[in-house]
């Protein structure tokens, strides 16, 4: 069982955003017979679809800004005290 909601922002790149390679990758894909899928991270899914990303709208959001910054911003915080 996966989360749906939490600290680190994941999301899935839309077909409007998808890149000229990416589409005809996909296309490529499927036309070999590969299903095409929306959420690659389910449970038994196998093919081929937009990949997850970890970001808020343009910014990409590593582990870091997610649990490390958040710890090091709540320590310095408490340490003025």
């Amino acid at each position: 069982m996966r989360g749906l909601k939490g600290p680190h922002p994941i999301t899935r790149v839309t077909e409007g955003e998808t890149g000229k390679i990416q589409k005809a990758f996909v296309e490529g894909s499927v036309e070999s017979g590969f299903p095409n899928i929306h959420d690659l991270n389910a449970a038994g899914a196998e093919g081929v679809g937009p990949s997850p990303v970890c970001r808020q709208g343009d910014f990409h959001i590593s582990t870091a800004h997610t649990f490390i910054d958040t710890n090091r911003i709540s320590q310095s915080s408490r340490s003025r005290w």
